[in-house]
Order: structure tokens, then sequence, then C-alpha cells
């Protein structure tokens, strides 16, 4: 899965994703580093924590998150569901949000599912509706995110 998502973030456009520096061999596997080289940004999780931002500029956050998952599904490219989370998405200093990717090409999981692949469970979430319905969850969960401000 890493091969294919590392050979996938050097096609997609680097507007909408985190870019991967390099790749290592880890302990159980290929892992892949990512990052920013020139540039400032903090997880759309941090921002929350930070800012405490008021409904409209979640509500632009959250269509900008949108916006880059309707791009990479638009290569044909599905996200693995279980990273659809605010923590995995990064914003720049115009609020435009970029994904730490990890997904598969769309048809990979159909091509698993017909040849009974040893992974195919893992392989499920990496599908146009389980990244919706992952979608919907993270919306739910910025859309009514509210940090108490504290008290003096």
């Amino acid at each position: 899965m890493e091969c294919q998502s590392a050979f996938i973030s050097r096609i997609l456009d680097h507007n909408y994703i985190v870019p991967v520096l390099g790749i290592y061999d880890g302990s159980d596997g290929l892992r892949l580093a990512s990052g920013h080289e020139n540039e400032h940004s903090e997880s759309v999780h941090d921002w929350l924590e930070r800012s405490n931002p008021d409904l409209v500029a979640r509500i632009r956050v959250i269509l900008e998150v949108a916006r880059t998952i309707r791009y990479i599904h638009s290569m044909d490219v599905a996200l693995f569901s279980g990273c659809v989370e605010s923590k995995y998405f990064f914003l720049d200093s115009n609020l435009s949000a970029k994904f730490e990717f990890i997904g598969l090409f769309a048809w990979w999981v159909t091509e698993a599912s017909i040849y009974c692949h040893e992974e195919y469970s893992i392989l499920v979430g990496c599908t146009y509706e389980s990244n919706t319905s992952a979608f919907a969850r993270l919306f739910q969960s910025v859309s009514s995110h509210f940090v108490f401000p504290t008290l003096l």
C-alpha cells in the first residue's frame, strides 16, 4: 500500500496533498516521509484547538477539505478512510487544505476483491463510499467543534 501511495502522491497536484519527501524502510515495512519544504502549515485539528474559529471559518475550512477530496477522487484515487481525520488535513496561511496522502487507485480495491487479495479487509476502507462516510464524520466534528474560553 505504501508503494502505491508514494507513486500516487508524486502524480497528484501538490496544491492538494502534502508532498512525499522520501521513502524509508521501517521495522515493519516501507514508510513515507512527507512534509512541507518551505511552507508553514498546521493540521486542521491544531488550528481548531489554537484559534477557536467561528462557524463561518470552520465551514470555509471543511469546504476546502471537500474540494481536496473531490480533486483526489477526480484522479480516480480513493483515500484510506481511516485517515480522513482533522489531524491528516493541513492548512496553509490562506486556509487552503492539503491532505497527508494515504490511498490507492480506486480500481485496485475492485481487483483485490476479484482475486481475493489477502489484505482485502483493509482495502475496503479505500473506496469512494467509505471516503464519503468518513467525510461526513469529519464535517460533523469540525462544524460542531467548540472550545470553551479560558477564564482568568
